[in-house]
């Protein structure tokens, strides 16, 4: 049989699998030379023994890109553990908080209890560590996150260890948060008398929130239970970077969180950072002056292999897919093609910006013609139907290389009404410029696209503050990509906001 054909079988195996049992799947259930073939060509990756999941060789990821494992760790680990274990097992409490706040971060430790005898440790790719203990006394209430048997909110609040209020305060204020009658921490505490160290730090979590009444009444009802409360303060924080109120979306509270974190460490990047003095037409002249290389830059950053040759002949309008099969199937072309269209608008919402002294609501009225620009080139090629550009994407995605995930589709719509809220609210517009940026990229409303206007919406905020047009080169790509992951996982916006402010300081010169 010709290997092409013995391929083909393999595959019809596979989609089998992936329309019955999904993208993960145990071993046993591909025969071992169809795994040997489909493994060889990149069709299968390997988890652990017994284990694999699907994989697709066409996207050309980089050899030891996480992205498609990342996509695929809750899908593993809730198969797996409900294979060893059915139903009786549950998500130690920090680990079910996390996944109750919306935690965009897969977890490189997870921590499971199970009522069958016996302890276990996994070692997954990318190092990821699952622990596995034995617990006779797992609740019988259980919330179903990811697949994931957890502990309910309230449960998993008044359960948490005492330094995870010091490892993830922000986790601790979304939770909070999502809790809006106290009645339901006091159940758990109520329940139990051992609980009374954590009723303590509750009631001071609260009481730091700047919710007092909700903090008395626990404490009243506690030591009316003849309880003994030992009030402390669990946070190491100074503020809280959370207002209460009933928001009911824990992506939105993390998105108003990280707004508040970071703006004083952008304020610091940029202190020696002084905008210049520019008129709207030296502004604009220099925006079309230069474009060829904004679009070479911005473009190569995504992926796509673009010359100068290509966007000039693009901007020229000498690009027409109508009558250049080059053209019409050229992917490169057609992104260039989008670029040009879009940085078209972009230059008018600039135009805008000079004459108005409110640049957020501008930008909130233009940011999706942008997108729209971008990807019509390929609507008029037939290479995307056109109901792609009507609105937010409808599935999710992943980012290459990224231990974040971008926010599920639900909680985008939410999402984007509070960055927008966040950026009319904000008066300094390096502040607006950087996390402006940094927001809508962790948001990921669309299904392509978001890294361009990330830099779109990043240029047009610098330019309502007269600061340059700023150009991030391909070749700082990395750095580029990994201050945005240090923001985006570990919570530090630092390197992201000195970067940018580096750039724009040699804008200036």
């Amino acid at each position: 049989m010709a290997p092409n054909t013995k391929l083909a079988k393999s595959l019809e195996s596979l989609k089998i699998i992936q329309d019955t049992i999904g993208t993960v799947f145990e071993s046993s259930y591909l025969p071992a030379n169809d795994r040997r073939i489909l493994s060889s060509q990149g069709f299968i990756e390997p988890i652990i023994k017994g284990w694999h999941f699907i994989s697709n060789p066409e996207k050309n990821l980089q050899q030891g890109d996480t992205s498609l494992w990342y996509s695929n760790f809750w899908l593993f680990i809730s198969k797996y553990i409900k294979k060893r274990f059915g139903e009786d097992y549950i998500v130690n409490p920090d680990d079910s908080l996390l996944l109750h706040t919306g935690s965009t971060v897969i977890p490189q430790q997870l921590i499971v209890a199970t009522k069958a005898n016996g302890n276990m440790n996994l070692t997954l790719p990318t190092n990821i560590k699952v622990i596995i203990y034995s617990d006779k006394n797992i609740p019988e209430n259980a919330t179903i996150i990811n697949g994931m048997r957890t502990y309910t909110l309230e449960h998993a609040l008044c359960k948490i260890s005492p330094a995870f209020y010091k490892s993830n305060p922000t986790e601790v204020e979304i939770a909070f948060g999502l809790i809006h009658e106290p009645s339901k921490l006091l159940n758990i505490l109520l329940s139990d008398v051992r609980m009374e160290a954590s009723a303590g730090r509750i009631i001071g979590a609260l009481r730091f929130l700047k919710r007092e009444q909700d903090a008395n009444r626990i404490k009243s009802t506690l030591i009316a239970s003849l309880f003994t409360i030992r009030e402390t303060n669990p946070f190491e924080i100074s503020t809280p970077t959370i207002h209460f109120s009933r928001e009911k979306s824990p992506y939105t509270m993390r998105i108003r969180s990280m707004w508040k974190k970071y703006k004083e460490d952008v304020v610091l990047a940029f202190k020696d950072v002084s905008p210049s003095s520019i008129t709207k037409d030296a502004y604009l002249a220099n925006m079309q002056e230069i474009y060829t290389s904004d679009a070479y830059h911005s473009l190569s950053i995504e992926g796509y292999k673009v010359t100068d040759e290509l966007i000039n002949r693009v901007a020229n309008l000498n690009w027409n897919p109508e009558k250049t099969e080059e053209d019409m199937q050229s992917r490169n072309a057609l992104a260039a093609r989008g670029y040009y269209q879009a940085f078209e608008k972009v230059k008018k919402t600039v135009e805008k910006i000079f004459d108005s002294n409110n640049p957020s609501e501008i930008l909130k009225n233009d940011f999706h013609e942008w997108y729209t620009q971008l990807f019509a080139p390929s609507v008029t090629a037939g290479i995307i139907k056109p109901y792609a550009l009507a609105g937010y994407r409808n599935h999710q995605v992943i980012i290459q290389n990224s231990a974040h995930s971008p926010l599920p589709h639900y909680a985008i719509s939410d999402a984007i009404d509070a960055f927008f809220e966040l950026m009319s609210e904000e008066t300094n517009a390096c502040v607006r410029a950087v996390l402006g940026h940094f927001i809508f990229a962790f948001i990921h409303p669309y299904p392509d696209g978001n890294g361009r206007i990330s830099r779109f919406i990043m240029n047009t905020m610098l330019s309502s503050g007269q600061y340059p047009w700023t150009i991030i080169k391909v070749e700082d790509r990395d750095e580029y990509m990994k201050s945005l992951e240090s923001a985006s996982v570990y919570g530090d916006i630092k390197p992201f906001a000195f970067f940018i402010a580096r750039r724009v300081k040699n804008a200036l010169k």
